[in-house]
């Protein structure tokens, strides 16, 4: 909880002490569903289970075609491992995901339906909820498209496709704890997920 409040803080933060804070800005509470989310470890195979999640975008204007995005991402899961050569599949422990991320949104309008394609980069948060794991943050980013459709002019839809994309850069071993790893990650490697959302834009 303190996280995601620091974050939103942060955001508002960026927000009042520069010059766009004046342009418009775009609220969009979203929920959605979440899923892929694999690794090939040495022991098998890393499963993030497929969900639905929830989170938010702020928007504010550069120009009239260009915003900064703040995104927020949530998922509720738990991981499975895959173990070769046997291909027996068992739960490790539920866990959550969370995507705190920033970037830029592009749009073009064709009357009140604008297409638009966003770009972000940050960190994403892997929480075990197990005594015995720790939890790892990871760099990432996302890039997505979708159409935002005005219904009034404080009011409009969001529909929204993203890939999202952990990265780890560093060998080692995923969730570690006094109970032993059991899962190794090399360097260099991507969890992709993809996330389908849609989500109510209030306008200010």
């Amino acid at each position: 909880m303190f996280k995601r409040h620091l974050f939103v803080f942060t955001l508002l933060s960026i927000m009042l002490s520069s010059p766009c804070w004046a342009q418009r800005i775009e609220f969009t509470p979203f929920v959605g569903y979440q899923f892929f989310g694999s690794l090939n470890v040495r022991e098998g195979e890393l499963n993030i289970n497929d969900s639905e999640n929830f989170g938010f975008t702020l928007d504010f204007d550069i120009r009239s075609d260009i915003k900064i995005e703040a995104l927020y991402i949530r998922q509720q899961t738990d991981l499975e491992l895959k173990e070769q050569p046997l291909g027996v599949t068992r739960k490790l422990f539920d866990m959550d995901v969370e995507y705190y991320q920033l970037g830029i949104l592009y749009e073009t309008s064709y009357g009140k339906i604008r297409p638009f394609a966003a770009l972000t980069v940050g960190v994403t948060e892997f929480d075990p909820k197990s005594n015995l794991y720790d939890n790892e943050w990871l760099a990432s980013a996302t890039i997505g498209g979708g159409l935002k459709v005005r219904l009034s002019r404080s009011l409009g839809l969001r529909l929204q496709g993203r890939l999202l994309l952990p990265f780890n850069f560093v060998g080692g071993t995923l969730f570690c704890g006094t109970g032993g790893c059991g899962v190794g990650l090399t360097g260099g490697a991507a969890i992709a997920q993809v996330d389908m959302n849609a989500g109510v834009t209030i306008y200010f």
